[in-house]
């Protein structure tokens, strides 16, 4: 049973540039003194598929499907009853002058899985403007996640040919494992689970902090002409490995963290037409360190692993990488953006003391996926400026949509956020001293904001 993960890493990949963004449509950073916290709810739609390696969307209890052939069932994956019956029948073939094998030909049937998830995130984000052109930014989500699953066999089963071709040849002990073969069911499957030392799989829940993430971003807002302005911006994140991982006990549970420190940078870059239209281009590098995780390590190619193989081993992972294009507008208190992306995160790689098939862990590690955002945006800032409006806030609206991937979640969600701001006594300071500069030095601060 290969193990079931839906890989949801990165609950909050846009919190910390939400937490940075500015009150100015065409800024990225908070003016100096200026503080900025955020709420925010993302919720994803059921999880009840996922893209596989081929790129087909699948469902999420394909990974349940096992085939009960001969060679399977002597890897182990029926379980170790099962596997001592196919132990037995390859003794035979063996011992045989026949030149068709009896294992080989050996079917029992499979088994089906059915897996349904919900996960839904919390987050609240702090930013602060150290100074006009740096802005720095700390946040975290609370995840909720909660996975129900079950399995079912179907036939046809060929256990009691197998026996009947045996003949007076077979011994009683293999005649009667035989028949308990040929009675197989999903409680029978269920059984094998926990004789490996696996926890239930019917329902699986957690909840609890995600991954913790902080950094700061650097920008400047230089105008072309009177009609164009520029900005770009340059964002580093790191990430703490504060959230739940894989349990290796646990075949349906859901990583809700990396396991292991990151370290990115984000440029950005966005071309602002007549202060209503907008285009852009993003691109994101993050190295992942490596760290330590808890592990089953198969002896072979067997899918459930005997808990005596648990061990802690090596991880390497490979790093991530986002590109996107944006488009955006803006008409009185109403912003709306949308961004096409692509990410890719480059397979991991597991070493450790314990002797074993290393590679089966490496197994579909490497992942793209291709998705799109819509943003609509309502802020009050420039109203609250103009003594129009009570207060400034920045309440965001975004749907993120997959178009396609490879093994990859098909991670649909929506997520709504609101943004204040607060003014700390390095903001007065600083409004103070602009205040005794000349006219058009504060002419052109003000633009600059």
């Amino acid at each position: 049973m290969r193990r079931y993960t839906m890989q949801i890493l990165l609950l909050i990949l846009s919190l910390g540039g939400m937490s940075s963004r500015s009150d100015a449509w065409t800024q990225e950073n908070l003016p100096k003194g200026i503080g900025t916290y955020q709420l925010g709810l993302r919720s994803f739609m059921a999880q009840t598929d996922n893209f596989d390696q081929n790129g087909h969307l699948v469902p999420l209890g394909d990974k349940f499907r096992k085939d009960f052939t001969g060679p399977g069932l002597l890897q182990g994956d029926g379980g170790p009853d099962l596997q001592r019956l196919a132990k037995e029948i390859q003794k035979f073939d063996s011992n045989s002058t026949s030149q068709q094998g009896l294992l080989n030909n050996m079917d029992l049937g499979h088994i089906e899985g059915d897996v349904h998830g919900s996960v839904r995130a919390t987050f609240l984000g702090f930013g602060y403007g150290l100074t006009d052109t740096i802005t720095l930014f700390l946040g975290a989500p609370w995840i909720d996640a909660a996975v129900d699953a079950d399995v079912s066999y179907a036939g046809p089963n060929n256990a009691q040919e197998i026996k009947s071709r045996l003949g007076n040849a077979a011994f009683d002990e293999l005649k009667s494992g035989l028949d308990r073969a040929a009675a197989i069911s999903s409680d029978q499957i269920k059984s094998s689970f926990a004789e490996k030392g696996y926890a239930p799989i019917e329902h699986w829940e957690n909840h609890g902090i995600g991954d913790v993430r902080f950094g700061g971003t650097a920008g400047f807002t230089p105008r072309i002409n009177s009609n164009t302005t520029m900005n770009f911006s340059a964002t580093t994140t790191a990430t703490a490995p504060t959230g739940y991982v894989d349990d290796p006990d646990v075949l349906t549970d859901v990583s809700l963290g990396k396991g292991y420190y990151t370290l990115g940078e984000k440029l950005n870059h966005k071309t602002f037409f007549y202060n209503h239209f907008s285009l852009g281009a993003d691109a994101t590098y993050t190295y992942n360190f490596a760290g330590i995780m808890r592990k089953r390590v198969p002896l072979g190619d067997e899918s459930l692993v005997d808990q005596e193989r648990t061990t802690d081993v090596n991880l390497n992972p490979g790093d991530d990488v986002d590109v996107g294009a944006s488009t955006g507008t803006k008409f009185g208190m109403v912003q709306t953006n949308y961004r096409l992306a692509r990410k890719y995160h480059y397979g991991d790689r597991y070493s450790g003391p314990l002797e074993g098939n290393y590679d089966k862990l490496e197994e579909f590690s490497d992942s793209y996926q291709t998705y799109h955002e819509l943003t609509a945006t309502i802020s009050t800032v420039k109203a609250f400026r103009n003594k129009k409006f009570i207060a400034p806030f920045i309440v965001n609206v975004t749907a993120h949509l997959p178009i396609q991937g490879h093994n990859t979640p098909n991670d649909r969600y929506y997520e709504i956020s609101f943004l204040s701001f607060f003014a700390t006594p390095a903001a007065h300071r600083s409004e103070q001293r602009a205040d005794r500069k000349p006219k058009k030095e504060r002419s052109k601060r003000a633009i600059a904001h």
